[in-house]
């Protein structure tokens, strides 16, 4: 059983906390928050040790999950993977390709294994996708088209979602990060040749954007545009493939629409495990050395190279 120590107890962290109590491979060694109250709760919660400073960990931990804000990602990453220590990092890998390549030192040097949580690659849907894309099932893939919309300034978002200084950007970092991670997960190596992109924000008092709009094209002639807007309470979360022979349309994050006949109709498909499930499980299997499909640090940094060229930021 490896034990694992989660730092940070937010909602993803207290996903990653349910995940790992019911793993066979895994147990809970110690939980982080520097909320005291909240790190004591979720202590409570799963029977373990709790810490306000990921520094003070008394018990032995063989790797840890990473649930806290961008710019925290690369100085808490480094610090367990100078110590030996495996992460899981949640996404983006950092707030600047720079510190990505000083996390993936990190761990080189230190016999470490680090990886990214990109975990909509494990959602059912984007499997089924890929598997229809692998096996030609609706003909060639011509084109993809992201569209994202909700209200990304409401109150209920943590404030640092909104600093640049902390987040590394904005709708286009946090949402954009899962974008590319399909559509990087969806081809592989192929490489993008070309990238045009417009951001901004339309509200006073940020310095974070609102609105974002990518197109890319790749080697292999596909092309894709993700749209990302922030400013209204309307929610849209779909991606649209547009095949030779039909068209497959994934949205809210987990359903798939067909057509080919004139019409989207629904796509039944069995999801044998939970997302956060196959993320851990793939996470076990990369330290332990086997085949993995977790995101290494390579594909984390392509991820915010991506996001920078965005920005025009290099």
């Amino acid at each position: 059983m490896y034990k694992i120590g989660v730092i940070g107890t937010g909602i993803i962290g207290h996903t990653h906390l349910r995940t790992i109590s019911q793993s066979d491979e895994c147990e809970i060694a110690a939980v982080v928050d520097v909320n005291p109250e909240k790190a004591e709760s979720a202590a409570k919660e799963y029977g373990v040790p709790f810490y306000t400073d990921y520094k003070e960990i008394k018990e032995s931990i063989d790797a840890v999950i990473i649930n806290l804000p961008h710019f925290l990602h690369c100085e808490v990453s480094c610090y367990f993977l100078e110590k030996g220590i495996h992460v899981l990092c949640e996404k983006p890998m950092a707030t600047s390709v720079s510190e990505c390549v000083k996390m993936k030192e990190a761990a080189d040097k230190n016999g470490a294994k680090l990886a990214i949580g990109h975990v909509q690659r494990f959602f059912g849907a984007n499997e089924v996708l890929r598997n229809m894309y692998k096996e030609e099932k609706f003909g060639k893939l011509a084109m993809i088209n992201e569209r994202r919309n909700t209200n990304y300034f409401s109150e209920s978002r943590p404030r640092w979602f909104l600093d640049k200084k902390l987040a590394g950007g904005g709708i286009m970092m946090n949402y954009g990060a899962h974008g590319l991670d399909k559509l990087f997960t969806l081809m592989g190596d192929t490489k993008i040749t070309s990238l045009h992109a417009n951001c901004g924000n339309l509200l006073d008092g940020y310095d974070v954007e609102g609105h974002a709009q990518v197109y890319l094209e790749f080697e292999n002639g596909i092309s894709s545009v993700m749209t990302y807007s922030a400013y209204s309470d309307f929610e849209v979360n779909e991606t649209t493939y547009y095949f030779r022979d039909g068209a497959v349309r994934v949205y809210n994050s987990n359903n798939i629409e067909i057509a080919t006949n004139g019409k989207f109709e629904p796509y039944e498909f069995t999801e044998e495990y939970p997302p956060f499930v196959k993320q851990l499980h793939q996470f076990v299997r990369y330290i332990e050395g086997k085949e993995s499909t977790i995101p290494t640090p390579e594909f984390g940094t392509r991820v915010i190279e991506t996001i920078k060229k965005v920005y025009g930021e290099n």
